[in-house]
């Protein structure tokens, strides 16, 4: 192995031997170096490889490549510039360096290095500007142009001005600072480069910045994990809050915004993130496509833990069977370009986000007025969400195809804000309505319309809560309110405006004590979890309740829930084989069209009038 300097007179190429002192042109077994007897010189490099190559303090000129290019050992550059050239791939098998140094006097060039369109591959690359009196010089400049990148480990160090390549860089090898960025924008620059950067080692990988430097800026442009089962995430303290100025993308591996010492991270990420691997987020703030709307901004049908931290999602089309949150606040604030809020394949594939006790924000949108959830993908699916409360922020539409039997769940309370409506269906000449079921409270401060006509369809709930400028626009079909809760507790409390568009209000509680309030229902089915269980009616204003459709008792008991109101009931009353009408003590006007019990049902005569207009049918029922 022989070093060679280089020693031409003038710019000149590396294959030609008078170029080198000793005479000869350096092969793949020699060292090339670059020092002050040329300093200025310039060198086109057109020999293929050498085995290390070291551009001194002393030299400022400019070698470019005019071939592909391989340092088997390591690559120094102290001063000067490296130039691909005209897109000459670069392949450094030890560590590629920008290391400046300074010697105290005048002024100390700079270390560069200019990709152009080459691919660029090295074991390591790192680079470390000199600081001197309130800044740093000499400095490293890296332009990663717009080829391909390859690197093990990649470590841009204090003192760096650094444009990563809009093509790809790929880091592919394990353990601590496999891409450390220390860059500090008060002294230097970073850019992204528009392009993407990409974790490939099977191992785990660790993010590394001393200070948390690179918090302060978009580090990544495009972000991939292509890492089977390893993961990334930040080293000790010192990892970063990772910002992903477009698009994260998991297509394998686990990405954790938790350094190994447990200290939370943020992620922000401003486009499209496509979960098929892992994101675990415990307790770090998340921001997922806020405010995006040319594509849905989450998807995947990967495993997806987002902890306990506050969660900000723009528009969603996931299919993971596995998103879970433990605690913390998931607001959902963008609507996608065609209105969509939630896409179709939620419900398609029968997606649960099980948010634990979570608060759930649908809303407020950072972009349009709806929120969309479309269910048209499938039939008899169910889109789940569990949460402590589900919040209508903005106003917002379920909706699905005519033939479609699909349904929006609630494991938790529903709230629709003051001033919002909330539809179970788009409109009902065109896309049908949609199921919901929520099995607790439904807060109505606004309105919840569910009376698709074309196509009705069945809302079960826990409970109803019409707040006094609140309103529910039933359903034609029936509304089953099942709250099995204490004794005392109310399924449907009327405040404002009950509309019932001739449908049947059904209770299902399964034990203790339930009520109902309105002044006016069309049908009312009693079917509680037992005999004794009790539904008490009362009015929302004065002292009578009215039904203009049926009465039917199948199971527990109908009473007064204050003593005196009367109830007139239009259509049919009756009382099944393990329904009971009323008790003994009550009293107020009954007025029934026509009154049937059942073999073993009971009627309580009030102890003011009952007047029946038709039929008293007894079908060896008890009658008191």
């Amino acid at each position: 192995m022989t070093d060679y300097y280089w020693a031409a007179a003038a710019a000149g190429n590396a294959s030609v031997d008078s170029n080198w002192s000793p005479v000869g042109v350096p092969g793949s077994g020699d060292t090339v170096i670059f020092t002050s007897a040329n300093s200025i010189k310039d060198c086109t490099m057109n020999i293929t490889e050498v085995t290390t190559l070291t551009m001194q303090r002393t030299y400022t000129g400019t070698i470019t490549l005019d071939n592909g290019f391989t340092v088997s050992g390591d690559l120094t550059i102290t001063a000067g510039t490296v130039d691909t050239g005209a897109d000459h791939d670069l392949t450094v098998g030890g560590t590629l360096s920008l290391m400046p140094e300074r010697d105290g006097g005048g002024t100390d060039p700079d270390a560069n290095l200019i990709c152009n369109g080459s691919d660029i591959t090295a074991y390591r690359f790192e680079s470390w500007g000199v600081w001197d009196s309130g800044g740093y010089s000499p400095k490293c400049v890296f332009t990663g142009g717009t080829g391909d990148h390859e690197y093990g480990k990649l470590a841009f160090m204090v003192g760096t001005n650094a444009v990563l390549s809009s093509g790809i860089t790929e880091i592919t090898d394990a353990g601590g600072g496999a891409f450390r960025c220390d860059i500090n924008p008060t002294y230097n620059s970073y850019d992204n480069g528009d392009g993407t950067v990409k974790f490939t080692s099977s191992s785990d990988q660790l993010l590394y910045s001393t200070s948390q430097e690179a918090s302060d800026y978009n580090l990544f442009y495009d972000l991939i994990l292509e890492k089977t089962t390893s993961t990334l995430q930040g080293m000790t303290t010192v990892g970063f809050h990772i910002k992903v100025e477009n698009d994260l993308t998991i297509t394998s591996g686990i990405l954790n915004t938790t350094t190994t010492n447990d200290t939370d991270h943020d992620l922000t990420v401003g486009g499209v993130t496509t979960i098929d691997g892992t994101l675990i987020t415990n307790a770090s703030d998340v921001s997922l496509g806020s405010g995006y709307a040319d594509a849905f901004a989450l998807n995947g049908g990967g495993t997806m833990d987002f902890g306990t931290g506050d969660i900000t999602i723009g528009a969603s089309n996931v299919t993971s069977s596995s998103i879970t949150k433990t605690s913390g606040t998931v607001t959902f604030d963008s609507q996608k370009t065609g209105g969509q809020f939630f896409g179709p394949n939620m419900t398609a594939y029968g997606v649960h986000l099980s948010f634990g006790t979570s608060t759930v924000n649908l809303g407020p949108l950072t972009n349009g007025t709806n929120i969309g959830i479309e269910q048209h993908s499938g039939t008899d699916k169910t889109l789940t969400i569990t949460a402590d409360s589900v919040n209508y922020k903005n106003n917002g539409y379920i909706y699905q195809n005519s033939t479609d039997n699909n349904k929006l769940k609630i494991i938790g309370d529903l709230v629709i804000d003051a001033s919002k409506t909330v539809t179970t269906f788009y409109d009902s000449g065109d896309d049908y309505g949609s199921l919901l079921e929520v099995t607790g409270d439904v807060t109505l401060n606004g309105k919840l319309s569910a009376n698709s006509s074309a196509n009705p369809k069945t809302m079960t709930f826990g409970s109803i809560t019409i707040g006094g400028a609140g309103e529910y626009d039933a359903t034609s079909g029936t509304t089953s309110l099942t709250f099995g809760a204490s004794s005392g507790t109310w399924v449907l409390q009327n405040g404002g405006t009950f509309t019932h568009n001739n449908g049947t209000i059904k209770v299902t509680s399964t034990e203790g004590v339930c009520h109902i309030q309105s002044n006016t229902f069309y049908n009312v089915t009693v079917a509680m979890g037992d005999s004794t269980d009790a539904t008490k009616w009362r009015d929302a204003g004065g002292n009578t309740t009215t039904i203009l459709g049926d009465l039917v008792i199948e199971e527990g008991m109908f009473k007064r829930d204050s003593n005196g109101d009367d109830l007139i009931v239009h259509g049919l009353v009756d009382v099944q084989s393990g329904g009971t009408f009323g008790t003994a003590s009550e009293s107020g006007d009954n007025t029934f069209n026509s009154l049937t019990i059942g073999s073993a049902g009971t009627y309580n005569s009030t102890s003011a009038s009952t007047t029946i207009a038709g039929n008293l049918i007894n079908n060896g029922g008890n009658i008191y």
